[in-house]
């Protein structure tokens, strides 16, 4: 300890250039049960009464609370880069930006509440003494016997409250995620309303696809009667063609056999009209 600490004539120990500089933005918890959303705070630790006092800001002057941490039991990491500060009269819940920043916040912490520890553990001054030795403690010494005369009787009330207190904090919990389950039942209530709506939506789809269906094989199945039909159609027509072509087969038999017949017939007249001509020169040659 000789080498961490500096002895002023007042009676306090000077902390650690690092501790000593053991400042920055925290998110604290409001309310005392800590049933209050997190608040960005500047905390600032203050070696000379060995408080942690906080801001708003590094700019504003006026502290909105402080933590002694000379009446600190425990401090504890939790998850989320949160840890907790355990004193007689509240659980303090601080949460830090990284996992870094938790671990350096809770090393110094621990480190500031190990001192104070060894500090009365190894002097056990008693102020009633006659032959008190300059004090080499990290608190004034008023405050130094007000902590050793209330520790003993604070720490069974200390449990009792930091029972509680985890109980509460047990309860809001549950709390939390009893809202969080309901939230979860109420998204999957939703969920599955939308799946109904797409299910029913899908149906109607599936409905109308199938009157499609329904009307495409029944224009199917007009159109292969028109096709029928027309295969009909199409016979009817070649029987037509081949019986116009079986007429004019018969027709064209007929025009040849009438052109024989018109031959024979002409020639006969030539002969009958050589004839006439022949009959009609002796008629006048018997005029004659």
């Amino acid at each position: 300890m000789a080498s961490d600490v500096r002895v002023k004539s007042t009676g306090f120990v000077a902390a650690k250039p690092s501790i000593r500089q053991l400042q920055g933005y925290l998110q604290k918890r409001g309310g005392k049960n800590n049933q209050r959303p997190f608040k960005k705070r500047w905390f600032i630790f203050v070696p000379e009464t060995f408080k942690l006092i906080y801001k708003e800001s590094p700019k504003e002057n006026s502290q909105l609370g402080e933590i002694d941490l000379k009446l600190v039991t425990q401090i504890n990491a939790l998850a989320n880069f949160s840890f907790e500060i355990i004193t007689p009269e509240r659980i303090f819940i601080l949460k830090a930006e990284n996992q870094e920043d938790q671990t350096k916040w809770t090393t110094q912490l621990n480190s500031i509440k190990e001192r104070i520890n060894s500090e009365v553990n190894r002097r056990q001054v008693s102020i009633n003494s006659t032959n008190i030795e300059p004090l080499s403690i990290t608190i004034p010494i008023s405050e130094y016997n007000f902590l050793k005369e209330n520790v003993t009787k604070n720490q069974t009330t200390n449990n009792f409250k930091h029972m509680a207190e985890s109980l509460q904090q047990q309860l809001n919990s549950l709390k939390q995620s009893e809202e969080s389950l309901q939230q979860q039942l109420n998204s999957s209530k939703q969920s599955g309303e939308s799946l109904q709506q797409q299910l029913n939506s899908s149906k109607q789809s599936g409905e109308s696809l199938q009157q499609q269906l329904n009307s495409s094989k029944k224009l199917e199945e007009s159109l292969q009667q028109q096709l029928n039909s027309s295969k009909q159609l199409g016979e009817s027509l070649q029987q037509q063609l081949n019986s116009s072509k079986q007429s004019e087969e018969s027709l064209q038999e007929q025009l040849q056999d009438n052109l024989i017949e018109m031959r024979t017939l002409t020639k006969k007249y030539n002969q009958l009209s050589q004839n006439n001509e022949g009959a009609t020169t002796k008629i006048n040659q018997l005029k004659d």
